[in-house]
């Protein structure tokens, strides 16, 4: 019955459907429940997924009840509901779309913001379904949001194609320690130049930094 209310909605054309967030809730109450979940699941298609960013730095995250329960959701945008009095339960709430299984949460992000956020259960953790970004983390992948001008890094985003560093042996005498000793560096490669390369002492195969 949803997919045969869904390709209704498809069907009906263009002019009628929400082209924002602010327009699809003004939609919502004029329609039977079962047409509201399907005109949200409609629109996150359209919007190729969750969260919806609009106006550059707005941020509105679509979550769908799991085992009859709406999540909290969490993140980089909330600071992952610690304040600086420690662990805030209320934060991450989500408002109730009345009439469907879907809750909604609004934030605000930067114009070049990288963030990470999940969706909290009582009793799970998840990753957001309708977002396809994904990364890893210490405690389980974490869905991704890329905000409209943030700049992508090609060695973190393109490990296999980007280009490799190097390391770097260098001897130098030490009047302190007596004698010639031999550090290490790190050179990136994302610059042409070597003197623009990051650098960073490390120890030498074997040896301590600065053995």
């Amino acid at each position: 019955m949803r997919r045969v209310l869904i390709a209704l909605l498809f069907a009906s054309g263009c002019t009628g459907d929400p082209q924002s967030w602010s327009a699809l809730l003004k939609q919502l109450p004029g329609l039977e429940p079962p047409a509201r979940e399907a005109a949200i699941e409609k629109f996150i298609a359209v919007k190729h997924g969750t969260p919806i960013i609009e106006n550059q730095t707005r941020l509105v995250f679509l979550a769908k009840d799991k085992d009859g329960q709406a999540p909290r959701i969490v993140g980089d945008f909330n600071s992952w509901a610690v304040t600086p009095k420690g662990y805030d339960v209320s934060i991450g709430k989500t408002t109730r779309i009345d009439g469907t299984p879907w809750s909604y949460l609004e934030s605000t992000s930067y114009t070049n913001a990288r963030l990470e956020y999940g969706f909290l259960f009582d009793k799970e953790y998840t990753v957001d379904p309708m977002n396809q970004r994904q990364v890893p983390a210490f405690a389980g992948p974490r869905s991704e949001v890329r905000m409209p001008f943030f700049v992508a890094q090609p060695e973190v985003d393109e490990a296999a194609a980007a280009a490799k560093g190097e390391v770097i042996a260098d001897t130098f005498e030490s009047r302190s320690l007596g004698g010639k000793r031999r550090v290490c560096s790190v050179h990136d490669a994302v610059h042409a130049d070597p003197a623009c390369r990051h650098r960073q002492s490390v120890g030498c195969p074997g040896r301590p930094p600065f053995a």
